[in-house]
């Protein structure tokens, strides 16, 4: 993502404290969606219609200042989410 100088913040600190002050934030993934065909309980692809979609998703995210490191950046994703289940999916 390009990201013009003037608005660039680079100071872990202040970075930490805004996680902390507003730990809401977007997770955007961009996901296939499958067009399913269901027949006597026999489900089929329609492959033809199958469409990518980009996918906002409200997280919760927590930092964790590291000394050795930059620190580590957390979401928590609930089970019921349908991204949960995508990520599970997935060879991540």
């Amino acid at each position: 993502m390009y990201l013009p100088e003037a608005f660039a913040e680079r100071d872990p600190v202040l970075l930490a404290q805004f996680i902390d002050a507003f730990p809401l934030g977007l997770l955007i993934t961009n996901e296939l969606i499958t067009n399913e065909l269901i027949t006597n309980e026999l489900i089929t692809s329609d492959s033809e219609h199958d469409t990518q979609h980009i996918v906002a998703n409200l997280l919760p995210f927590e930092f964790s200042a590291g000394a050795a490191h930059a620190g580590v950046l957390r979401a928590h994703i609930a089970r019921a989410n349908p991204l949960a289940q995508t990520l599970a999916a997935a060879a991540v």
